[in-house]
């Protein structure tokens, strides 16, 4: 990415959160950077496309601080995975106004944003999907997908307490927990004899 482009996103970043996305117009983040209007399209077709790579920019960068975690300690699978999920749960409450103007977006009707939603929803399940076999590992793969959607269910309920009932629930606590439910889903599915809900051509 080209230091101008970070500079935009992170001027957007900044005014997005202290005026709000519909009230920081596009001339604003222009002023802001020093930058002709007409500049900031070049990188940006609308302030929707900026806010919904502003919402991938920092997911990828809470992936890469995970991956560095699991590079630069020794903790064990689970030991990462309870902080893999905390990182998922921090993501969603420390960037929920980004979240919330997206899906806001999405719930209007826009098909671009519809569109990224839908490979952003796409790219997180997969994430999930990697760090549920890299915990459980190769035997865990038929029910892969149930366990991510299960996985994905708790992360989604439980955010949606803290950030809308404003809930004061503990993220260490709660990334523990999650994933200690996990382990009793891997534990029963490898146990039982019912088969997989979601196939891998499904």
């Amino acid at each position: 990415m080209s230091l101008q482009k970070q500079h935009i996103m992170q001027t957007a970043l900044h005014l997005f959160k202290k005026k709000g996305f519909r009230a920081t117009s596009m001339q604003e983040i222009a002023s802001d950077c020093r930058m002709a209007k007409g500049s900031i399209y070049k990188f940006f077709s609308s302030k929707e496309k900026l806010l919904l790579e502003l919402l991938e920019e920092r997911h990828q960068l809470m992936v890469e601080s995970a991956e560095r975690l699991r590079a630069e300690t020794s903790l064990s699978q689970q030991e990462f995975f309870v902080q893999c999920t905390k990182f998922q749960l921090t993501f969603f409450l420390e960037d929920r106004f980004l979240y919330q103007e997206v899906n806001d977006l999405r719930l209007q009707g826009d098909d671009e944003v519809g569109a990224c939603c839908h490979r952003f929803r796409n790219n997180l399940l997969h994430y999930y999907r990697q760090n549920i076999i890299r915990n459980y590992g190769a035997k865990i793969k038929p029910y892969a997908w149930d366990l991510v959607l299960i996985y994905h269910a708790m992360i989604s309920e439980y955010v949606t307490l803290m950030i809308y009932e404003q809930k004061p629930l503990s993220v260490e606590a709660l990334a523990s927990f999650i994933v200690s439910r996990m382990d009793d889903m891997a534990a029963g599915v490898m146990r039982g004899d019912a088969p997989p809900i979601l196939r891998e051509e499904i």
